[in-house]
């Protein structure tokens, strides 16, 4: 792994978007989102999969990234498709109870999941 990859993936699991993280290494979007993939196609454990970064809820994020858990397993867990766990972290309409599914298996409360500022 490279330096930059390096750097790109503590970001990353930091919650940092993709264009902050490019802003701060000095390179193109593009560019990290290849970093990213380039490292996820090597260490299975590393759940980026270009979509959690469209992901609204910086709380969701944070929690996905430190415990590993992919979006498939954390679908898996709750009894739900994966598409419908995409729109909903995607910010999508979504149901209190699927909301409370989804925080109860990160161990958070409804309010901390879906919080959209992570301040």
């Amino acid at each position: 792994m490279t330096i930059n990859q390096a750097r790109a993936v503590k970001l990353y699991k930091s919650g940092m978007s993709i264009p902050k993280i490019a802003q701060e290494i000095g390179v193109t979007r593009q560019a990290v989102r290849s970093m990213l993939l380039s490292v996820a196609a090597r260490d299975k454990s590393f759940m980026y999969k270009g979509r959690m970064q469209k992901c609204v809820y910086p709380a969701i994020v944070r929690v996905m990234n430190e415990r590993e858990i992919t979006i498939q397993a954390l679908s898996e867990q709750i009894g739900m498709s994966e598409v419908g766990v995409r729109r909903a972290l995607h910010g999508e309409s979504i149901r209190y109870s699927t909301a409370c599914k989804i925080a109860e298996a990160l161990g958070l409360t409804v309010d901390e999941a879906f919080k959209r500022d992570d301040k």
